[in-house]
């Protein structure tokens, strides 16, 4: 009896014929064609993993159509920055059906296939900067991340990306291309969580460091740029609070002292951006990951035994961000000493006090404190 999987490829061939290339599509035929043969691949693919119908995927010739299919298209496109909405949508919906198959065909796409998609990607990226293409990148990486044999592959990616990123927003306002950010930090997340070895031996990883903080304060508080840097550093110098396997631990350490450097050059900039978006310069919509960062960044400090005096280096950063006139104009020193003082005080009570580190640094809470007497033993703040 034929199942489900089995009689799903008969399914595909009128989108197939609509697609293929005598057919004459309008703009928006083509990439309704691509979006609803993605949604049929997805569902196909749910299906022969549910019934596990043997070791050759059930609709491997019809991706293999498919994949026929994008790269014709692809080819027919003339990719550049001023793309029409249709040339961009239908570029859109061609990644899409890629990571589509991708992740249906993990187990039995060849290397060679992989990385002439990840060549053909890179090139569209170089030439359009469009954030479809990281996101297709973002895939490969969560897809092929954990095959030690692509992790040098996806670290000289990253250089690529990371250089050739860097050279385009610096010729121009970082505010004006805030999806670019927020595409670029998104794809440099998933390298932390699915392939943090090419990560930490990427040629650029300094570049990448210095980048996230030219974009933190080019991106102006637009929301989800800003989010997308910080959730990234936030991540990178608070490695030791995700739960990574113990190889990945290990390599981690091993690996420290360049995340650890990056940390100490940046750190005064990172944590006046921090403290002074979350003394009123940002919207309150961001509080809590700025907070969040701002949290990492001490415990990353004084959780490094590499640096002498963790403890007071992590005090004088503070003081240092504090002296500064801007900060003053948004945060009273006094209340600013008590906040820091408070905020120490929760840092050496462990991972337990986060969340109240965090509810600190919330307008509210600092509103509070200028009519505080006291912490009682559990964190709670008491008015007169």
């Amino acid at each position: 009896r034929e199942t489900r999987a089995e009689a799903a490829p008969a399914t595909f061939h009128p989108v197939l014929m609509g697609l293929g290339a005598g057919a004459q599509l309008s703009p928006a035929g083509r990439w309704t064609h691509i979006d609803a043969l993605r949604t049929m691949v997805k569902f196909s693919d749910q299906i022969a993993k549910v019934e596990k119908v043997g070791p050759t995927h059930p609709l491997g010739l019809v991706l293999q159509s498919a994949w026929a299919l994008c790269a014709e298209m692809m080819g027919r496109l003339n990719i550049r920055e001023d793309m029409d909405d249709g040339e961009l949508r239908t570029l859109e919906s061609i990644f899409g059906l890629y990571e589509q198959v991708m992740f249906a065909l993990r187990e039995s796409m060849s290397e060679e296939r992989v990385a002439n998609l990840i060549s053909t990607t890179v090139r569209v990226y170089d030439a359009g900067r469009c954030t479809c293409a990281l996101r297709m990148l973002g895939t490969a990486v969560e897809t092929y991340g954990t095959d030690e044999a692509m992790v040098q592959s996806f670290a000289h990616l990253l250089a690529h990306l990371t250089s050739s990123t860097d050279r385009y927003l610096r010729a121009r306002n970082i505010a004006d291309r805030p999806e670019l950010v927020t595409a670029f930090f998104e794809l440099a997340r998933k390298y932390i969580l699915f392939c943090p070895s090419a990560l930490l031996t990427c040629p650029e990883f300094v570049a990448l460091f210095d980048l996230s903080m030219l974009c933190l304060t080019g991106c102006d508080g637009e929301r989800e740029s800003t989010r997308a840097v910080l959730v990234f550093l936030s991540n990178l110098v608070g490695w030791r609070k995700i739960r990574f396997s113990e190889t990945i631990v290990e390599f981690f350490k091993s690996a420290s002292a360049a995340i650890s450097s990056c940390t100490q050059r940046h750190g005064v900039d990172l944590a006046h951006t921090c403290l002074f978006a979350l003394a009123g310069g940002s919207t309150q919509m961001l509080w809590p990951i700025y907070a969040e960062c701002l949290h990492s960044l001490l415990t990353a400090i004084l959780d490094d035994l590499s640096i002498p005096d963790r403890f007071d280096a992590s005090r004088k950063m503070i003081a240092v961000v504090l002296s500064n006139p801007k900060l003053a104009g948004c945060l009273p020193v006094d209340v600013g000493e008590i906040v820091v003082r408070t905020m120490f005080e929760l840092l050496q009570r462990g991972p337990k006090s986060k969340q109240k580190f965090k509810m600190l640094c919330h307008g509210k809470s600092r509103r509070r404190i200028c009519l505080c007497t006291r912490w009682d033993d559990t964190g709670v703040l008491f008015n007169n």
